[in-house]
């Protein structure tokens, strides 16, 4: 947290606001104690460990109850094709749709075949 506490200054222009918060991914108290409401949930390098996935997208579910626009953005590098499969019946089960956003998208500093940005909207029980 410090590090990137240290590195807002450099998006905080006009009416942007950031307020990075930590969170313990899996425990409901955790998403409950963030003071939101949030416009977008921004993850990075996130996917990693099987282990983890389950817990993760458990809180971005959480969250879909503090958030004006329901939509999550998340950067990764490829390490495991079985860990993304994995996330993505986890969040497609959770009531997500799953965008996988095109390399031509990015910037063309981080347009390689391993990294990766996907965004999760949330669908299932939306008005």
């Amino acid at each position: 947290m410090p590090l990137l506490q240290r590195n807002l200054h450099f998006f905080e222009e006009g009416t942007l606001k950031l307020k990075p918060q930590p969170l313990m991914w899996g425990d409901r108290e955790s998403v409950n104690s963030l003071k939101g409401p949030f416009d977008l949930i921004i993850a990075s390098d996130v996917l990693w460990l099987e282990s983890l996935v389950e817990p993760l997208v458990e809180t971005f579910r959480h969250l879909m109850d503090t958030v004006k626009k329901p939509s999550i953005l998340i950067a990764h590098e490829t390490r495991s094709l079985r860990i993304e499969d994995v996330f993505v019946q986890h969040v497609v089960q959770r009531g997500f749709s799953l965008e996988k956003i095109s390399h031509v998208k990015m910037d063309s500093f981080y347009q390689d075949p391993n990294i990766n940005i996907f965004q999760l909207t949330f669908t299932k029980g939306q008005n």
